[in-house]
């Protein structure tokens, strides 16, 4: 095994050994577009945003609110 897939299952676990990171890292975000996506209005184009759907600007907001989560949780440590 070379020592950059080493490197990457140690990094790996070690992202995975803390719950906090993982759930509001990754999982929140995708529940949050998940639980915005079901809604039937916000996949509608709006006239204000330039065609845009609600889901479509959430998106990109929710992928920075995954970094940035995880970039909180590891200064912390």
């Amino acid at each position: 095994m070379s020592a950059f897939l080493k490197m990457v299952r140690v990094e790996t676990k070690l992202f995975l050994r803390d719950s906090a990171t993982v759930t509001f890292g990754v999982l929140f975000p995708a529940a949050l577009l998940l639980g915005l996506g079901a809604i039937p209005t916000l996949r509608e184009s709006a006239q204000g945003t330039g065609g845009l759907r609600s889901i479509d600007i959430w998106a990109p907001t929710a992928l920075v609110f995954g970094m940035v989560m995880i970039a909180v949780q590891h200064v912390r440590q």
